[in-house]
């Protein structure tokens, strides 16, 4: 039995991946592009992205398996990619960096959603720039006609959401500020997904969002 299925939202005991936040507008300003993919259609492709970490590549010595880092965004990003491979994964097929470009309509990933429910919190995210913190929210029923806003702590800017209760979306940031995100995909270590999450409640229950 799954003790943690019924939270929606929590940060993780990961450190802070630190992330300059003039290089990351640059890099998403030169290399991001509208997605144009079947799931992001019926939301109208709200945003531009980057994939950074694909199977075309190969990983390197000590990275997980599965697909490997973009040379450049490694070079510019080494404490990024140090957390993400700290992060629970037998392998890692897909990262994606994410930069909405109009409002994102309230939904369910499709693209990093862990495929077994069991895991649920099973979406891992790092908030690489947040520029305004009351964007991004996640719906309190089925009909999303309330939301509510996580907080994040100073410690981390990693944290897990479940794909399997409610949907989460996001209104556009205020005053032109902006707000990346990473979404990893791949396949989970069960065991070492749920002993992060015990040590994540554990250190950060003020912050969870239960269900």
């Amino acid at each position: 039995m799954n003790p943690y299925s019924n939270i929606n939202f929590v940060p993780l005991d990961l450190p802070y991946a630190y992330c300059d936040p003039v290089d990351i507008k640059k890099y998403m300003d030169y290399k991001g592009k509208r997605v144009e993919y079947d799931w992001t259609k019926q939301i109208d492709h709200p945003w531009n992205h980057v994939v950074v970490r694909l199977p075309s590549l190969s990983p390197e010595q000590g990275e997980k398996p599965g697909s490997g880092w973009r040379p450049d965004f490694k070079k510019r990003f080494p404490e990024v990619v140090r957390v993400v491979e700290m992060m629970p994964y037998d392998t890692i097929q897909y990262v994606y960096l994410l930069e909405q470009v109009i409002g994102v309509e309230p939904h369910i990933d499709y693209a990093s959603k862990n495929p077994l429910e069991q895991y649920e919190p099973a979406t891992y995210r790092i908030s690489l720039l947040m520029e305004d913190l009351d964007a991004f929210y996640f719906c309190s029923n089925a009909e999303c006609s309330t939301h509510n806003i996580p907080v994040f702590p100073k410690e981390t800017n990693s944290w897990v959401f479940s794909n399997k209760h409610f949907k989460h979306g996001s209104v556009m940031p205020k005053l032109g500020k902006r707000k990346v995100l990473l979404a990893v995909g791949g396949m989970l270590n069960d065991i070492q997904h749920f002993d992060l999450l015990e040590k994540s409640v554990a250190k950060y229950s003020q912050y969870k969002m239960v269900v």
